[in-house]
């Protein structure tokens, strides 16, 4: 009896349909990450070109097979799917597959990556083979194609809240993104495990209220959906995620009526990805951080161009206020940084860390606060505030004592009065009454 595979066993026994397709891949370096290909499940089309309602296209079994050229390379290659979600502001999670795995797959559309990771050595140009097999025939299996990716690196650079970076992503189409995002030592691995935080949001119109503001550190007066929050070690792989363009035109609002657009060109809802170190994680006293030896890279592979910009929104304001506290108080800026490096000093010692003389110097020489002409107008308005409700304590105490002087000197009178005879003067025609007062 002649062999058969599994795949062949359920398409001639259980009457499976059968999909295959083939991948070329570049070359791939060391530890790099590399999407092959995306697969995505969707329903059959009748014959009159409509899909088949919900409801009743049913669940289905699918298993997928690799064939690779170089046998022991096949462990870095890996399976992962994922349920395409009907609110654009949501994310399934997903889980990683196994070749030759069968699966059980509710009703819905579904996506499937497939990608190198992690591969120890350099690999040559090559081709791989994917073979589907899946149960259910209102379904169908199309394959996803990817623009040749591209990658973007920067330094790293610390600043007060440990943001590696923020990017705003405009899509002008519904695109399909794969996303690594590598935190890196300069010329180096980093050997310490650094936890990563990433937030991912769809803006929104500042007016509307149904929608959060996003965090004030990140960004100011700016509102956005989250559709997921991401956590990971020193690096991130996002196998898929769904960038929708949102058709938007601003509108001219003049005299509390809307006017007509201001322009005809549409513009649409960026997203926002925040990428930052999480405080708990990383220990103070570690110099990656404080002495900038960190870069961090993108790598993107997409179904069309996408558009990263850096969102600089809200340290442009900042940068614009401080300038203009510089203006009011020449030499503020060179104080507060002063007073920066002296409290990362300062909590570098509490810590047990090493500081060099200058550092000491530093840390004990405390800044002098500058009394300002208008605090100086604010304490003599309050000098003379004070000055003001003492009289009028001392006043009421005088009034009080006086009021009291009165009520007694009342109380003595009353006191005073004793009994007496008054006599009464008299004539020929009347005695003498005495008249008995008490």
């Amino acid at each position: 009896m002649e062999n058969m595979t599994y795949q062949n066993y359920l398409c001639q026994s259980l009457d499976y349909k059968f999909a295959n397709f083939k991948v070329e891949h570049p070359i791939i370096g060391n530890e790099q990450f590399y999407l092959l290909t995306r697969l995505r499940i969707v329903p059959n089309v009748n014959e009159d070109g409509s899909q088949i309602p919900e409801g009743e296209r049913g669940d289905m079994n699918i298993v997928i097979n690799l064939k690779y050229p170089i046998k022991n390379l096949k462990k870095y290659i890996k399976l992962f799917i994922q349920k395409e979600e009907k609110d654009d502001n949501a994310y399934n999670n997903g889980k990683e597959i196994f070749i030759n795995e069968q699966i059980h797959l509710d009703e819905g559309n579904y996506f499937i990556a497939i990608y190198f990771q992690n591969i120890a050595m350099n690999i040559k140009e090559n081709t791989c083979e994917i073979d589907v097999v899946y149960s259910n025939n209102n379904y169908n299996i199309e394959q996803i194609d990817n623009i040749d990716f591209y990658e973007m690196e920067q330094d790293y650079k610390q600043n007060k809240y440990n943001i590696v970076f923020k990017e705003k992503i405009f899509a002008c189409d519904t695109i399909y993104a794969s996303l690594n995002i590598q935190l890196k030592q300069k010329d180096n691995i980093i050997e310490d495990k650094i936890k990563l935080i990433f937030l991912l949001y769809q803006l929104a119109d500042k007016d509307n209220e149904q929608v959060s503001f996003v965090e004030k550190k990140f960004a100011h007066g700016v509102r956005g959906n989250l559709i997921k929050r991401f956590e990971s070690y020193n690096s991130i792989i996002i196998p898929n995620i769904k960038f929708k363009g949102g058709l938007i035109i601003p509108e001219n609002k003049k005299g509390g009526k809307v006017q007509q657009p201001l322009q005809t060109e549409p513009q649409f809802y960026p997203y926002l990805l925040i990428c930052y170190i999480d405080d708990d994680s990383f220990d103070k006293n570690n110099t990656l951080l404080s002495e900038n030896k960190l870069s961090w890279s993108i790598r993107v592979f997409s179904s069309d161009n996408l558009c990263f910009i850096p969102d600089l929104s809200k340290e442009e304001n900042e940068k614009q206020l401080k300038n203009n506290w510089e203006e009011k108080e020449p030499g503020r800026a060179f104080l507060a940084q002063t007073s920066r490096k002296r409290y990362i000093l300062e909590n570098i010692r509490i810590k047990g860390g090493e500081l060099n003389s200058e550092d000491l110097m530093l840390i004990n020489n405390k800044r002098t606060r500058k009394i300002t002409k208008q605090k100086e107008e604010n304490q003599e308005t309050t000098n003379t505030r004070q000055l003001r409700a003492k009289k009028n304590t001392t006043k009421m105490q005088i009034n009080s004592k006086k009021q009291d002087d009165k009520e007694n000197k009342k109380e003595e009178t009353k006191e005073t009065i004793l009994n007496f005879n008054k006599f009464l003067p008299r004539d020929i025609h009347h005695q003498s009454i005495y008249i008995k007062i008490t």
